[in-house]
């Protein structure tokens, strides 16, 4: 059972699926986990146990005190745990830190059993760049001297 549960349809989430944090409508301070496309259902997404997850990019309410906001605030693809306590949804921080799913920003996007996709690092070579590879022969002979004096 996840919180808002009670209040709003909901289904269960499924193995692979992209949620967004979204606030449940007409419960002030509640949100939710909801689907991120937006062609599908609008139900409020249950995730039940401890579910290992993918937070796009991590980004806290305003006001959020603590070390929490300092250490994560802004970080992208975070993996994190979603845990459904006694009452309140939360989100643990690979370095155990905790946060209740009301401090998450809405908006901020999430995925289940999807994989990062990782950017291949280029290679660039800085002499190439500066164009120090190029042997340049554009100083007139006339100027030649006047350098070497």
């Amino acid at each position: 059972m996840c919180t808002g549960s009670v209040h709003v349809p909901h289904r269960v989430a499924t193995k692979t699926e992209k949620l967004v944090v979204r606030k449940l409508a007409g419960y002030n301070g509640m949100k939710g986990y909801y689907p991120f496309a937006a062609a599908s259902d609008h139900k409020l997404v249950c995730i039940r146990g401890d579910v290992k997850v993918i937070m796009k990019q991590v980004r806290f309410e305003a006001g959020i005190p603590g070390p929490i906001a300092k250490a994560w605030q802004g970080k992208r693809n975070v993996k994190v745990t979603l845990r459904h306590s006694s009452y309140q949804d939360v989100v643990m921080f690979p370095d155990g830190m905790l946060a209740l799913l009301t401090s998450i920003k809405e908006g901020v996007r999430i995925d289940i059993g999807i994989p990062v996709k990782q950017r291949k690092a280029r290679q660039r070579n800085l002499a190439k760049l500066l164009g120090l590879d190029q042997i340049r022969a554009d100083v007139p002979a006339s100027r030649r001297a006047t350098i070497k004096d």
